[in-house]
C-alpha cells in the first residue's frame, strides 16, 4: 500500500512540474507588450496618445470607389481638404485654428482652391478631456497639435513624382517615369501650367504615354486611364519617406494584375 501511495505522490508532482514547465514555455513564447496575456504586458507601451492628433485628408476617385489620402502637402487638383480628430470619443471639446478662424466641431472641412500655390499654412487643433491618462504624468486634461501643411508650387515636390526603379512580378528590373506636362506637351514647373501628365516606360513597355488618367497626389497616387491605346493601367501607388514604391494596378494590355515594387531615383 506505502508503494502505491508514494508511485501516486510521485505522478501528482510531476504532473504538477510539467504544467509548470509547459506554463513556462507558453510565457516564453508570449513577448507582447500589447497583449494583456502575456507577462511583459505594458498598458503604457509605446507612450500615451496625444488626443489632439489629426488627419488632413483629400477625396480621391479611385477605381475602387472615393478614398480619401490622408497627407501634410496638397496641390490645386484637389483643394478641398479635410480635417479630422483621431480620438473625437475620448474628447469633450475641440478648439481649432486655421488662420483668423477658430472652429469647435471634431471635423470640418475647407476648401483651398483661392489659396496661393505655393504656401505654407498652420492648423492647431486644441482639446479637453475628462479621463486623465495614468500613462502621462502631471496630466491636465489638455492636448494640443500644431500642423503645417503645404499647398505646393510645382507637383515636383510630391514624392509620386519622378523616376522608379524596380521590377514587377518577377520581370527584369527597368525604370520608369512620370511628370507633368504643359499645354504644349513640354516639362511644367508650376502647377498653374500643368494640364496632364507624361507616364515614360510604364510597364516596361517603351511607350511615352499622355493618356493615363493621373490623379495629383503626394505619397498615394490613383492611377486611371482611357480605354483606348496600348495599355489602360488601373490602380493605386505608393511612395513612402524613404522613396520605396508598390504599384498594385491592372494592365489591359496584359489582361493581368501586377505589383511594381522598387525605389525613387530622382
Amino acid at each position: 500500500m506505502k508503494h502505491h501511495f508514494n508511485l501516486s505522490i510521485a505522478i501528482i508532482v510531476s504532473s504538477v512540474l510539467l504544467v509548470y514547465a509547459c506554463k513556462k514555455d507558453d510565457d516564453a513564447l508570449c513577448d507582447n507588450p500589447t497583449n494583456v496575456e502575456c507577462p511583459n504586458y505594458d498598458p503604457c507601451h509605446g507612450g500615451p496618445i496625444n488626443k489632439a492628433d489629426f488627419t488632413i485628408s483629400t477625396r480621391v476617385s479611385t477605381w475602387e470607389g472615393w478614398q480619401f489620402f490622408a497627407d501634410t502637402m496638397f496641390g490645386p487638383d484637389f483643394p478641398i481638404l479635410y480635417f479630422d480628430a483621431l480620438y473625437p470619443g475620448q474628447v469633450t471639446s475641440h478648439t481649432w485654428y486655421l488662420g483668423s478662424q477658430i472652429i469647435d466641431e471634431a471635423s470640418f472641412v475647407r476648401n483651398f482652391a483661392n489659396e496661393p500655390y505655393p504656401s505654407n499654412i498652420m492648423v492647431s487643433h486644441v482639446v479637453t478631456y475628462d479621463e486623465l491618462d495614468p500613462c502621462k504624468p502631471n496630466d491636465t486634461g489638455h492636448d494640443s497639435v500644431a500642423v503645417t501643411f503645404r499647398l505646393v508650387g510645382s507637383y515636383f515636390e510630391f514624392a509620386s513624382i519622378g523616376t522608379f526603379r524596380g521590377r514587377h512580378n518577377g520581370s527584369e528590373e527597368y525604370e520608369w517615369s512620370v511628370y507633368p506636362i504643359n499645354e504644349n506637351g513640354d516639362t511644367a514647373y508650376s502647377v498653374y501650367e500643368t494640364v496632364d501628365f507624361r507616364y515614360v516606360n510604364f510597364h516596361n513597355t517603351g511607350e511615352v504615354a499622355d493618356y493615363f488618367t493621373h490623379y495629383p497626389t503626394n505619397k498615394k497616387v490613383s492611377v486611371g486611364g482611357a480605354s483606348s491605346g496600348s495599355g489602360d493601367p488601373r490602380g493605386i501607388y505608393l511612395v513612402n519617406n524613404s522613396g520605396e514604391i508598390i504599384f498594385d494596378y491592372w494592365y489591359i494590355l496584359q489582361g493581368n494584375d501586377f505589383q511594381f515594387n522598387g525605389i525613387k531615383i530622382n
